[in-house]
């Protein structure tokens, strides 16, 4: 980067720019002021140099990458840190999960189910929590790309029916819920329920 730099440098002193319409060249202004002596350059540049012009030709980046390859040449000595040895730890075997219960008892109650019920009766009971979960486990029927623990439910032979509506229901914390039917296959041609 250095080198591209003193390329341009030098690509832009080669320049002859013309600062006036009577043919004054950049060249000729920097002769004459290396004919002026310091005292008249102090003159000159008095009050009128009140802020350093930001050098927008340095660039942060190489300036960066410069400064780390000085230090690494000019201090190889310096101590650097390292991670410590990871520590030796002891595997254990994966040990398998119990589904949990309101998972069960749905699989259970809807593999037993001949006609259609609301979805109300089927997830309400206990707390809201238990009721919302269950309804959450509603939309895995009929999934296949699904894992072994909830496979016994996606399974079941079963469709699931929904309204447009809301169903009252007042027990097990849940108010309300949305209306729907879950249909054993057979009897996927009841309507749902309003």
């Amino acid at each position: 980067m250095a080198s591209v730099f003193q390329r341009e440098l030098a690509a832009i002193a080669r320049q002859q720019v013309h600062l006036s319409q009577g043919g004054l060249s950049t060249s000729e202004l920097a002769g004459w002021l290396k004919t002026l002596s310091l005292d008249q350059l102090a003159a000159f540049a008095d009050g009128r140099l009140a802020t350093t012009p930001e050098c927008s030709f340095v660039l942060p980046d190489v300036m960066l990458d410069n400064t780390e390859e000085f230090i690494a040449r000019e201090q190889p000595d310096r101590k650097t840190s390292a991670m410590p040895a990871p520590a030796e730890i002891e595997y254990t075997r994966d040990t398998p999960l119990e589904p949990p219960r309101e998972l069960l008892e749905l699989t259970r109650m809807l593999a037993g189910l001949s006609t259609s019920a609301s979805v109300g009766d089927a997830v309400v009971g206990g707390s809201f929590g238990q009721a919302s979960y269950r309804l959450s486990l509603l939309a895995l029927i009929g999934e296949t790309n699904i894992g072994p623990e909830l496979a016994p439910l996606a399974d079941l032979p079963l469709t699931l029916q929904w309204g447009d509506d809301m169903q009252a229901v007042g027990r097990g914390e849940v108010a309300r819920i949305s209306a729907g039917r879950i249909l054993p296959q057979q009897n996927n041609d009841e309507s749902p329920a309003a």
